[in-house]
């Protein structure tokens, strides 16, 4: 089963129980199942500050729609995260799409472990921050560190972000260009002696 699947039989699980989906709360049903199927592949959950969309649960707020691994990479799992809004008030039955989309880093220590809500025990005291992976091994002579790799593919990513959006720009001139150009190319042959 492909994740995209996975959260697709989540979210039908629940529409099948009548769980509402509406809103942030509502996708964030989606996303803490999600993250509890795939906790033995080192997916968590992704904390929020108060002032940050999210849902409050367990005493945290978290990301409403994405998921991440401990190194920082995060995944978008829903498209149009808690559905459309009228005025404010959300409309049942929109939004939620599942997806599994690499949205880029997040800082590590906005990982949270997954929790299984489905159960009705008490989880009991909080066993406190869970321990990062440790400290890196000093660096060897001309060895590269993790922290510097994933500043080169940070901003590789971005790099790569303004590239794509020159290209689509230089399309975008190339085709109102070839619009002016053609007429009066045309227009030259046609003055041209016979």
């Amino acid at each position: 089963m492909t994740k995209i699947e996975l959260i697709a039989s989540i979210k039908a699980d629940l529409v099948a129980k009548g769980v509402n989906l509406t809103g942030p709360c509502g996708a964030f049903e989606i996303t803490k199942r999600v993250a509890w199927a795939l906790r033995d592949e080192g997916i968590g959950l992704v904390a929020k500050n108060a002032s940050q969309n999210g849902c409050d649960a367990n005493g945290e707020r978290y990301a409403i729609d994405a998921l991440m691994m401990r190194d920082g990479q995060t995944f978008d799992i829903l498209v149009n995260g808690g559905g459309e809004e009228r005025n404010g008030v959300p409309i049942p039955g929109t939004g939620n799409d599942p997806a599994w989309q690499v949205t880029g880093a997040a800082p590590r220590d906005s990982w949270r472990a997954p929790f299984d809500v489905d159960r009705n025990v008490d989880p009991g005291p909080d066993p406190g921050p869970i321990p990062g992976p440790g400290p890196e091994p000093a660096p060897t002579p001309g060895s590269v560190s993790r922290a510097d790799i994933e500043r080169i593919l940070a901003a590789q990513a971005a790099d790569t972000a303004r590239i794509l959006a020159a290209i689509q720009e230089l399309r975008r001139e190339a085709s109102d260009l070839g619009k002016t150009l053609l007429p009066q190319l045309i227009a030259a042959l046609a003055k041209r002696p016979g």
